[in-house]
Parts: structure tokens; sequence; C-alpha cells
């Protein structure tokens, strides 16, 4: 009998899920790879964890296994249980603790096999959203679905019918549940990588393999997005991913779990921009009422604005379609002139020319139809008075990097959702449609985002304090591209600023009649 590979509990203590502590190990074995079968299996075995990626995605129907197929001989099968977690770290050394102890209460299931007590052999299922490693993405299964992953055999077991065995017994425990297919993702020799430049590549083929317009796309509900709740949309399976509720409720969640995607600095220069850019063309008055359309800023940011304005304006109304937005930002700004709610900028709950002034900063350039842009304007002129300006900002299509940051978005490294972007012109034919009179346009924020924020993560990374500061002095220096014909192609918004003519009064009855 040959022994299981194991270690002692304080062998698996030493050994530290850090990165710097991952990296030593990586280095171990790739010299005992070196060492053991030479070069050129260290070579492709590189390829093979990196660029060429193995994905073979097996899908079969659930039916109780033949009798012969069960457990043999010493080999027993059965379920982790939380009394077992330590025993099972012991097995799987490279495994978190409290992520082991996280799927067993979120009700994933961990196959064991054991051979005269020792672990052998492990597979997790999971029924309800699981995420997909390689693609670094959350999907949620269809109903009747297992998914099946992280299936390791101990050295010295490999090869021995040990895997078969545990799916004979896994199969026969979902059939007798109702559970109707299984689908599970081989990738031999593969580590979970998440650093970009490796992740592109299977990512693409992860996707449109059986993701987009694969033969098991109707399997699984994948969104968009890095990580996504079980309940994303306000009706699953009617609506594109980015409207719900709870898509973006999530979004807060997961940022406030992590820090926030831009840099200090960086966020402040947007904070800065934005600013101006409303002061210079808000039309602020004291006795003024003005509606921002969202307060993700405000929520979870140092690039929020809206507090700055509360001794320029009358009253300050910040709206987001996210409740979890709304109760951070109101946690985190307050004052007898500020505001939240929860609405939805498609259905505005306010009345007919309530507002002054409405400032729409990169919102409305979130929804998957392009056709919801024309109805959110629209109401942002039933709510504007007579004379009122909206100021309103996009992403802006005509910026060089802009098929980059949709690379980058597709890809799943942008950590919301995006809809899409737009030229100068464009903004000026919806804004027009919409009843409004254009005033002026241009363009704001000349750094690119994806590069500007890469390249800020990787001066503080050197944390050389010269570096840090040329790269910010560029930077600033880089907002004087707005005065020059350049402007277009280099801001990462564009800006309009916007007017309901006074003459062009209606109330919605009178719409309504008309229609």
């Amino acid at each position: 009998m040959v022994e299981p590979v194991l270690r002692t509990p304080r062998q698996r203590n030493a050994m530290t899920t850090s990165g710097p502590a991952r990296g030593k190990a990586r280095l171990r074995r790739a010299i005992q790879i070196f060492r053991d079968e030479g070069l050129r299996s260290l070579w492709f075995k590189f390829l093979g964890e990196t660029v060429y990626r193995r994905m073979d995605l097996i899908e079969r129907d659930i039916t109780p296994a033949p009798a012969s197929a069960g457990p043999a001989g010493n080999l027993q099968v059965s379920l982790l249980s939380p009394a077992e977690v330590d025993e099972f770290m012991d097995f799987r050394d490279y495994a978190d603790r409290n992520t082991v102890l996280q799927r067993l209460a979120q009700g994933e299931r961990c196959f064991l096999v054991r051979d005269q007590g020792a672990i052998v052999h492990c597979c997790w299922t999971v029924t309800a959203r699981t995420t997909i490693d390689y693609l670094a993405c959350k999907v949620r299964l269809a109903s009747g679905v297992v998914y099946v992953y992280e299936a390791y055999t101990a050295r010295g077991y490999r090869g021995r019918s040990v895997s078969s065995m545990r799916s004979a017994a896994m199969l026969d425990y979902f059939s007798a549940r109702g559970y109707r297919r299984l689908l599970a993702v081989v990738w031999p020799e593969n580590l979970p990588v998440y650093r970009s430049l490796e992740k592109a590549g299977y990512t693409v083929v992860g996707r449109i393999g059986y993701l987009g317009r694969g033969r098991c796309r109707r399997y699984f509900q994948h969104y968009t997005g890095n990580e996504t709740p079980l309940q994303l949309l306000d009706a699953p399976g009617t609506r594109p991913p980015g409207y719900g509720e709870g898509y973006w409720n999530h979004v807060t969640e997961n940022l406030e779990a992590q820090r926030h995607y831009l840099d200090p600095f960086l966020a402040e220069l947007k904070r800065r921009e934005n600013l101006r850019l409303v002061r210079d063309w808000g039309g602020l008055r004291p006795d003024g009422r003005l509606l921002k359309t969202d307060v993700f800023e405000e929520a979870m940011g140092a690039d929020a604005f809206l507090g700055d304005l509360q001794d320029e304006v009358g009253l300050l109304t910040g709206m987001d379609v996210s409740t979890a937005v709304v109760r951070r930002a109101a946690g985190r700004f307050s004052g007898d002139r500020l505001r939240f709610l929860a609405a939805d900028v498609r259905r505005l709950p306010f009345a007919d020319a309530r507002f002054s002034t409405v400032v729409s900063t990169s919102t409305l350039d979130h929804f998957p139809e392009p056709a919801d842009l024309g109805v959110s304007l629209r109401e942002l002129f039933r709510v504007l008075e007579p004379g009122g300006r909206l100021v309103i900002t996009l992403d802006n299509r005509q910026n060089l990097f802009d098929p980059l940051l949709r690379l980058a978005h597709w890809l799943g490294m942008v950590p919301y959702f995006m809809g899409r972007s737009y030229t100068v012109s464009e903004l000026r034919g919806e804004l027009g449609a919409a009843g409004f009179c254009v005033l002026d346009t241009t363009a704001i924020l000349h750094n690119p985002r994806l590069v500007a924020v890469g390249t800020m993560r990787l001066v503080r990374w050197l944390r050389w304090r010269p570096l840090i500061e040329a790269t910010q002095k560029l930077m600033l220096a880089a907002q004087g591209l707005e005065a020059t014909r350049l402007c277009y192609f280099t801001g990462s918004f564009v800006a309009a600023l916007a007017v309901r003519p006074a003459e062009q009064v209606q109330t919605s009855a009178a719409r309504g009649e008309r229609s």
C-alpha cells in the first residue's frame, strides 16, 4: 500500500497563503521540476499554467451509478463536516481554513475519499452560485445543475480510479435529490492565477466558449462584473445586467471589503475637475435646488463633491438606484441643506420643474440598453425648471484609450458594470432629442483611467517619493489638454452644458394629452 502524502499540523502551519510564501513554494517547485525533468519540461509546464491553460468543460446527465462502480476495498467516500476541517487542512495545505468553513456554511459539499481513514481525494460541489477562478467572476447555476470543482488526488493514488469511485457516490447523492445535470472543468496542472496579463487569454476562451456562446451557456447565468450576487437583477432572466438595485448594492459591499479602485490622488483630481465643471456651468444660486443623479462617489471614495456645494445652493438632493449606496452616502455626509434618497433616474419621483440644476457625472453611461439614455434625459428635462441647467458627463468614446478600457471591462478587470461610451456629437444629439439646448461641450480628466490607475499603483509600490511626485505633476499638467483641439481624444469623459428652454414649458399631463 502506498502511503498518502500528508503533512503534520506543524508543517501545515509553517506554510502560509501570503504572497511571498506562495512565491517561494512555486520557486521550489520549479527547481524540483528542472532537476527531475529538465528545462524543456519546466518551460512547457510554465506555458501550461499561464498562456496555454487547458480548459475542458465536462457536461453530463446525472444518473445513478452502476452498483459495481461504488467504493471498493479500503476506500470509503464521505462528505466533509466542519469537525473534519483541521484534518482536511492537513491534506490540502494550501487551502484557507476560513474559506473552507464559509463554503460549508453556504451549503457547498466536499466529497472525500479515505483509505484506511486517511484522506486521499477531495472534490467540491456547488448548486447555487460559484466562482470560476480563471474567469475571476461569479456565476449563478441553473436549477437542477451541479458544478464540480477543485478535485484533488494525493500522490500515489493518481491513476487508480479513486476519482471514479467518488464520482459514482456523488452521482448517486445528487440523483436522489433531483439534480439533472453535472458540469465540471478539467484543467490539469493549472494553478488559479489572477494577474491581468495571464488572465486575458483564458478569460476570452472561457467566456466565448461556454459562458457566452458555448453549448453549456443555458446552464450558467453569467453577469458582467468580477463578483455578482445571487439576486443581481430585479427580475432574474428578464433584464440585462446592470439594471438592478441588487447589483449596485453588491458592488458597494464588494468595494467596502476592499480598497477603492481609485488611487487617492486620482480621486482628488477627479473631485476637483467635477467640482470645477459644476461651479462653472451649474448656475448655482443660494435659492436654487440641485439634483445629483447618483451618489456613488459620495458613498465610496475621495472623489465626492456634493458636500462641497452646501454653502452655494439652497437644497441639495443626492439620489441613487442603490439603497446601499444611499445609506453609505448619508452616513458620510449630512447637513440641513443636504438629503439623500433611492430612486431610478428613468422614473424620477419628483414633480415637474422641481430643480434649477441637475448634475449627472457618468451616471447615464451604465445602462445596457442605449435607449435608456434618452428615457433618462427626458425625465431630467421634466424635473428641470424652465431655464434650468443640466451638467452631464459620459464615458468618452473618442478617447484614444477607450478601446483598452472596454477590453478591460470585458475581461472582468473593472469592478462594476459599464454601458456604452459616447462621442460629443452623439451626446449633443441625445440632448437635442430630449428637448435640451446645448450651450457648451468639453472633455475632462485627461489621464486614461486604466493607465493612470496602473501607473499610480506601480509608483506607490516602488515607494520612491520623487517618482511619485513627478508622476502626479505629469498628470496634473495633462489637464491642460482640455484647452486644446485634442481634448476629445485625451479626455476620459465628454461633458456638456444643456439648458431647458424657458419657452418649452410643459407638464406631464399636457404631454399625456398630446400622445
